[in-house]
């Protein structure tokens, strides 16, 4: 990719731009063997990562039954076996599919003539031809099969998780779970009120509502206190799903939600590269102009929405993870 680029610097000359594109061609081929010991060296090393970390591993598994046949159940990475199975040939029909003009977005963000930029992009970038459509995503997540479960063993402190399915970005009741995951998280939250200061069952605990453009992930996290009983936990971090159904926050509760979007918004404006984030993932989910109506947004969100979103989200269908810490050299062992 760095070879493309510099291909389209100025006073690059046409036939070092022509020896890219044969390049491309000859690894599209898989003729080039120059790089193959570099990328089994890469490939190694991510696999090896992929085996020695045991709590990444088993959210991943938790995710994939999560989402059953919809696409976001593969980890970006891949698993092991996608490792020891991919060649270059494999990554380069990957590059020439995706990594088409037609299927970027640029943003350029800070004091800068617009038309002067869009003159230097045509300049310098609009000789790369454009290429097919990306294929679409094949989109299928055939919900409602209520309850599923996953029990592992691995060298990590006990844990419960629970995932609820939410809808994507962009739809109304995205920021509603935004809202009801933060009643429920942080050092004022619900959860760390009942379950570690109360209860002592845990040590640690999250609430995230996880939404991406095609779909959403309510998640809840305990990591047990040492010697807890984990079906007890189970028991009390769903009792503090359900019990958000039937109370809605009060309005200390919703004003701190609210401020700490407010606060995390704001920060990203500080700098322009976080603008610049906001703008480009903005684009990449719904449009770009949806930042502009965050804070609107945002501030209609009443307690009685995010009671209704509890009781219309986090029902019985749910994906539960139980990690308990293995107790043996076999377990343990990657």
């Amino acid at each position: 990719m760095q070879r493309l680029a510099g291909a389209l610097r100025p006073g690059v000359a046409h036939d070092d731009q022509r020896q890219v594109v044969e390049r491309r061609r000859a690894v599209a081929e898989g003729l080039d063997r120059r790089y193959q010991p570099r990328f089994d060296l890469l490939r190694r090393l991510a696999g090896a990562l992929l085996h020695h970390v045991h709590q990444p591993v088993f959210a991943e598994r938790l995710t994939a039954l999560f989402f059953g046949a919809h696409p976001y159940r593969w980890p970006v990475i891949g698993y092991d076996e996608d490792i020891a199975r991919v060649t270059p040939r494999d990554l380069a029909e990957h590059y020439g599919t995706y990594y088409r003009p037609n299927n970027a977005h640029v943003t350029i963000v800070g004091d800068v003539d617009p038309a002067a930029c869009i003159a230097l992009a045509a300049k310098y970038f609009g000789r790369i031809p454009r290429g097919p459509d990306a294929p679409p995503p094949p989109i299928c997540n055939p919900r409602g099969v209520g309850e599923t479960r996953l029990r592992a063993a691995a060298p990590a402190p006990d844990r419960v998780i629970v995932y609820y399915p939410t809808p994507p970005e962009g739809h109304p009741d995205s920021l509603v779970m935004d809202c009801a995951a933060e009643v429920l998280n942080g050092s004022a939250g619900r959860l760390h009120k009942t379950l570690v200061l109360e209860a002592k069952l845990a040590v640690r605990v999250m609430a995230y509502n996880y939404t991406r453009r095609h779909a959403g992930l309510f998640g809840l996290t305990a990591i047990a206190a040492p010697g807890a009983d984990l079906a007890k936990l189970e028991a009390a971090l769903l009792a503090q799903a359900d019990d958000l159904t039937k109370n809605p926050p009060d309005a200390a509760e919703l004003a701190r939600a609210k401020i700490r979007y407010e606060a995390h918004f704001a920060k990203q404006l500080e700098t322009l590269m976080g603008t610049a984030e906001l703008i480009a993932d903005g684009e990449a989910a719904t449009s770009w102009r949806d930042v502009a109506t965050y804070l609107p947004r945002l501030s209609r969100v009443t307690a009685e929405d995010i009671a209704g979103g509890a009781r219309k989200y986090l029902g019985s269908e749910r994906t539960i993870g139980v990690l308990t810490r293995a107790t043996n050299a076999a377990a343990a062992r990657p």
